[in-house]
């Protein structure tokens, strides 16, 4: 399953720049997977992805208390079960990578989506908010 994150921008800088940092780093571990000579990558690369997602799932909580964001209980319930969800597929990726398993191509696929569904859904209210927050604080300084 592909998706085009690329043309996916939310108009928040910070949300917009870790996005593409973790699609970038789910292309460049299912292309080293491709070969046996980068597998070490491909596992580096995982657990990179692991830590990126969890530092911005942070940043992004961060930023809805500091918006004050009414649906920041929704939201972090969210990245909750994401972070159970990526962590449990990246360590059985990382567990299975040397059997060239096709599972992990499928786990893969199931974080992109996971990934792309939240951003368009609870990642795009969120940058909503924050817009309109911004735009009021610039109005008011006028």
């Amino acid at each position: 399953m592909s998706h085009n994150f690329t043309a996916i921008s939310l108009g928040v800088a910070l949300m917009d720049r870790e996005h593409r940092g973790l699609v970038a780093l789910f292309d460049a571990f299912e292309q080293c997977f491709a070969g046996d000579s980068q597998l070490e990558e491909a596992e580096r690369l995982a657990g990179e992805a692991l830590i990126l997602a969890n530092d911005h799932f942070e940043h992004e909580e961060a930023l809805m208390a500091e918006s004050q964001y009414p649906g920041i209980a929704e939201h972090k319930f969210h990245h909750r079960n994401l972070r159970l969800q990526f962590t449990t597929l990246v360590d059985d990726t990382i567990a299975n990578i040397r059997r060239h398993d096709p599972v992990t191509f499928e786990h893969l696929d199931v974080m992109r989506r996971l990934l792309h569904e939240h951003i368009m859904g609870p990642d795009a209210a969120l940058a909503a908010h924050v817009k309109t927050v911004e735009l009021a604080h610039s109005e008011a300084a006028l």
